[in-house]
């Protein structure tokens, strides 16, 4: 048997302008496997400054031989035995595979979003669930759209890069696709790459014990922590907090800030807090009663729900993607209809009609949750099993 405290473990991802969940899971996961003495290497591709050149960039990114050069160079020297690619968009690009192909370096990749299935990565459009693409590999129904940053023509070129990249067998040079949840797991398995199957290996995200204050007492408000877009539903969880009784912090920051700014001014039971640090999102998270998360879209994980888990906070979260399963209505936390505002607010008038001894409860299985499904000691042993397999 391979041991993998033997192999030369290589990460590459290409990180994000605004920084999201996908950069602190590649960190995360990194730093992981550094604090238990495994070797392992961090290659970061960076979307460059500057119209022209990101056009440029954007244009090659159907195989980008620089990067190609790059990665070939970087497998080389480090001597990798095992790569691990958790984002490959745009300026890595598909070439980081085929380098890993001709050094001979088997693959696992995480699938963090849906990009190879649908050019909008999220299954939403125009704040709509969004399925048109999944079962055609070259969608010019999502090209008319613009389904991709409202653009026809950006969207023609990200349809043309993972349609050319199957034609001519990128994809079936991964070994091992990580994927976040049995929901995201079963869209693929009925999509156009559903060729794949057998290389889907489910395995979730994690994140470390969180030290805070347990005594902190709780308040009445429930939060929001995360980006302010569209497909995260915060123009919808305005809505159901219009003239409510109901108490809502709201941390993040994003396209639709101006529209949370806006609607604070005149719902005085609504709080803008910015964008914070982890330490305040963690002591909000504690401190809150419940944290809602209203996405609209076919979420892949939704890392911020189990970081209230380990906080002993439940989560309120519409029944949709990652949250259907990691959310288990009546234990950790409860379910509402995807969208429906009417729903939501019956939710959260429920919530605030148990005692204090059943959030109590919910908490506490809260907490159990993660400690079942969500430790670093158990993303470890699954990484590393997943590691040998494909070496």
């Amino acid at each position: 048997m391979v041991n993998v405290k033997d192999l030369n473990i290589g990460i590459i991802h290409n990180v994000y302008t605004k920084r999201g969940g996908e950069d602190q899971v590649a960190e995360s996961e990194y730093k992981l496997l550094k604090a238990n003495n495994f070797k392992v290497h961090l290659l970061k591709f960076e979307n460059p400054e500057g119209k022209l050149k990101q056009l440029f960039t954007y244009i090659i990114s159907a195989f980008n031989l620089f990067s190609f050069i790059k990665c070939y160079s970087w497998l080389k020297q480090n001597n990798i035995d095992v790569l691990h690619v958790h984002n490959w968009f745009f300026t890595a690009s598909p070439s980081v595979f085929w380098a890993a192909r001709y050094c001979k370096v088997p693959v696992v990749m995480t699938m963090h979003n849906y990009r190879l299935i649908c050019p909008s990565g999220t299954l939403v459009f125009n704040r709509k669930a969004y399925l048109e693409s999944l079962n055609t590999d070259f969608s010019w129904d999502a090209i008319k759209k613009g389904v991709y940053r409202n653009s026809p023509i950006l969207t023609f070129n990200l349809v043309f890069t993972v349609w050319l990249n199957k034609k001519i067998g990128t994809w079936k040079l991964v070994k091992y696709y990580i994927i976040l949840t049995e929901h995201s797991k079963t869209l693929i398995e009925n999509s156009h790459l559903r060729a794949l199957t057998n290389k889907l290996i489910v395995k979730a995200n994690f994140v470390s014990a969180i030290k805070v204050n347990n005594s902190i007492p709780r308040q009445d408000n429930f939060l929001f922590a995360g980006r302010l877009s569209d497909e995260k539903g915060i123009i919808f969880l305005l809505a159901a907090f219009k003239g409510s009784p109901h108490k809502l912090t709201i941390i993040g920051d994003g396209p639709l800030q101006n529209d949370v700014e806006n609607f604070v001014k005149d719902n005085s039971n609504v709080t803008y807090l910015g964008f914070k640090d982890k330490e305040t999102i963690n002591y909000e998270l504690r401190k809150c009663s419940a944290l809602i998360f209203p996405s609209i879209w076919y979420e892949t994980f939704g890392l911020v729900m189990i970081e209230a888990f380990a906080l002993s906070t439940p989560v309120i979260a519409s029944y949709c993607g990652s949250s259907s399963i990691i959310v288990k209505h009546g234990y950790n936390g409860l379910h509402f209809e995807q969208s429906n505002i009417e729903n939501l607010k019956e939710k959260l008038t429920e919530w605030s009609s148990f005692d204090d001894n059943v959030k109590e409860q919910y908490g506490k299985n809260a907490y159990d949750s993660y400690l079942q499904y969500y430790t670093p000691e158990k993303n470890i042993e699954q990484l590393i099993e997943i590691y040998r397999s494909a070496v």
